[in-house]
């Protein structure tokens, strides 16, 4: 099973040599204070996150046809908000190529719930067709996630394909190298071609010169694309940290987890190196808190995570898998986007932490750790 912290390394130093050996002349250069930000403080606020005692951990249970009819109420839910946003959105993007209709589609409070509800029945139903066989949840989990392509949302997309690999791999093992590197590639590919349609054709090019520029013309704008959204967090978090103490705004990143009509606004002013590169990594909400802020808010991050690592490690169920997949797509996406305190996100972690789990999938049913509502 992946671990978290291992992962949060691997994403982390991996980002750090892309952008020392690839980065273009747009990127400021790197420096101890920023290294100082992505590798020293995580590690502070997991040490102290361990010391921090865990409530008991308990898994709800019910009968296998109470649960499918959970999954299907979940379903419904889902198909409920998209007819809402059809409905009061506009024009479906993918109808509508060229006029960059896509930003406004949809219905102001309903994206947000609706991708929640999708983080949850994407791994649901792909770990119930792999355990039972029903056809019907692998066609809900094309519907899902061929909905993020019609409607030109490449995030959730990539989110979704990710999800699908992770909780495989905790509940079946790795796959094959060369079938990771055929998705890898077909990501790459798609993200760059959606990318294309919704703007110019690889607009980022410009910014690399000599060697950089040839390398990147020779390959599919997927890698450029893909490289800038990677790294350009870490120019702008580069070009921030040195007035980190000047703001002084201690609970903005606490507000990340409020609607948006309800956060806080940031009095710090947030200084794009170069304005083309408007990608914020994990770290850019927390630039106008301060150093001790930021600490507290890793701190309760790293006790988040380790709380429902532990719950997978303990029952395996597929809603414990489910929930444990999205704090690694957080991680996996943290140098280019903050997620995981974004309602959609924390709204996922807690309802599939709290999705009961078939008692058919419960090696242990009379564990005193397990409510089984099948036996009352």
């Amino acid at each position: 099973m992946t671990d978290y912290r291992i992962l949060y390394l691997v994403v982390w130093l991996t980002i750090l040599a892309l952008y020392y050996v690839l980065g273009p002349a747009a990127y400021p250069p790197l420096t101890p204070g920023v290294i100082w930000i992505v590798l020293g403080l995580p590690t502070l606020g997991y040490a102290l996150a361990s010391v921090i005692p865990q409530p008991r951990i308990r898994q709800v249970c019910v009968e296998d046809t109470k649960y499918e009819t959970r999954l299907k109420y979940l379903f419904g839910l889902w198909g409920l908000l998209s007819v809402v946003s059809l409905a009061g959105g506009g024009p479906l993007p993918i109808l509508a190529i060229g006029s960059n209709s896509y930003a406004e589609f949809g219905v102001s409070g309903i994206g947000g719930l609706q991708n929640s509800v999708a983080l949850a029945i994407v791994p649901l139903f792909y770990l119930y067709y792999r355990s039972s066989g029903k056809k019907k949840y692998l066609a809900g989990v094309i519907i899902v996630v061929l909905w993020q392509i019609l409607t030109f949302r490449r995030g959730m997309f990539v989110t979704f394909i990710f999800q699908i690999l992770v909780v495989r791999q905790i509940r079946y093992g790795s796959i094959g190298k060369v079938t990771a590197a055929v998705i890898a590639l077909s990501i790459i590919l798609i993200f760059g071609i959606i990318g294309d349609i919704r703007g110019l054709p690889n607009p980022y090019i410009t910014l690399f010169s000599g060697w950089k520029r040839d390398l990147f013309e020779a390959l599919p704008s997927g890698f450029t694309w893909v490289y800038v959204y990677a790294t350009s967090g870490v120019s702008n978090l580069a070009n921030n940290y040195l007035h980190i103490p000047d703001c002084g705004n201690y609970f903005y990143p606490f507000g990340t987890v409020l609607p948006s009509f309800l956060r806080p606004v940031s009095e710090c002013e947030y200084r794009l190196y170069n304005v083309s590169l408007n990608v914020g990594s994990v770290y850019s909400g927390l630039m106008s808190a301060g150093y001790l802020a930021i600490c507290i808010y890793l701190t309760c991050l790293c006790y988040l995570y380790r709380r429902v690592f532990l719950k997978v490690q303990k029952f395996q169920t597929d809603g414990a898998i489910s929930a444990y997949s999205i704090p690694l797509i957080g991680i996996l996406f943290s140098p280019f986007s903050d997620l995981i305190f974004l309602p959609t996100y924390v709204f996922g972690i807690i309802l599939l932490s709290y999705f009961p789990a078939p008692i058919s999938a419960i090696k242990r049913p009379k564990d005193p750790a397990c409510h089984c509502l099948a036996t009352q």
